[in-house]
């Protein structure tokens, strides 16, 4: 950063935490990078029925298919804890899995930030979010 330029109160990042495919926390998803471990797998049945959108021309996109079997996955994307986030059980089902997954990795990065749920309440602070998928 050029601090010639900049103007404003200073922002500190303090803690994160991500999901990746093959690896569930931040840390031990950059160590199995490093190790170039790969986790690019054939499309399990469990996720969807792959049949019905593969076809194995490469200009099968044109027509709304895929000319791919494999993908990443992020494994235990069902073990959602409604409880901890206040919900009920009926509410967390009917939340995109994106959502859910947002709020475990915004409490986790809090947690290693070493906020405690009692801490947390009638305070200020900013989260930042990125999601990609």
């Amino acid at each position: 950063m050029n601090l010639s330029y900049f103007k404003g109160n200073a922002v500190g990042v303090r803690a994160v935490s991500c999901k990746f495919p093959g690896a569930f926390d931040t840390d031990r998803h950059f160590r199995s990078y490093m190790g170039g471990t790969d986790y690019v797998t054939r499309i399990p049945y469990a996720r969807w029925d792959h049949s019905a959108y593969y076809d194995a021309d490469p200009e099968s996109w044109r027509w709304a298919k895929t000319c791919s079997q494999h993908a990443c996955f992020i494994e235990g994307v069902d073990l959602f804890d409604p409880k901890t986030f206040s919900l009920s059980v009926a509410e967390s089902r009917s939340m995109d899995p994106h959502q859910r997954h947002i709020l475990e990795c915004g409490y986790d990065a809090l947690v290693r930030m070493g906020m405690k749920r009692n801490t947390l309440m009638n305070s200020s602070g900013s989260v930042y979010v990125g999601h990609a998928f």
